[in-house]
């Protein structure tokens, strides 16, 4: 799952930066990653780099992680940008596996599992049915 970052970009006093040029880069190893346009990750931008539009508004999808993104003009330098996917607590608690969900409640409680065992899916939702977990629904991504 791709993960999306936007911002308007500023320079220190504020004013809009249209074409600021922002290269992308994983915290780790600081090693410049490859970046899209779209969340499916088949368009991705040239180098790792995004520019910003005429109104000075960016974005970008990349695998979740975290991040440092830099520009020369205007003087950027924001380490630590986290993409992650996003927490929901919908019918319970949220878990990684149906087993952990399991352990943690009792019959007639529900709890939620994430990332979804379905293609296209964020989260599955399940209720504790005597100690089997019975599938109620899931949230598309």
């Amino acid at each position: 799952m791709l993960i999306r970052w936007q911002k308007t970009i500023v320079d220190w006093r504020g004013n809009v930066q249209p074409g600021a040029v922002l290269t992308i880069r994983r915290m780790s190893d600081q090693a410049v990653v490859t970046v899209y346009r779209d969340g499916a990750g088949l368009d991705p931008y040239p180098t790792g780099t995004v520019t910003a539009d005429e109104n000075g508004y960016a974005y970008f999808y990349a695998a979740p992680g975290l991040y440092r993104i830099t520009s020369t003009q205007p003087a950027i330098d924001w380490p630590d940008v986290s993409l992650s996917a996003p927490v929901v607590n919908v019918g319970g608690q949220t878990y990684e596996s149906i087993e952990d969900g399991l352990a943690a409640t009792t019959d007639g409680e529900f709890f939620s599992v994430s990332p979804s065992i379905y293609p296209g899916g964020l989260f599955d939702v399940y209720r504790n049915d005597s100690g089997s977990a019975e599938l109620v629904g899931t949230q598309p991504s």
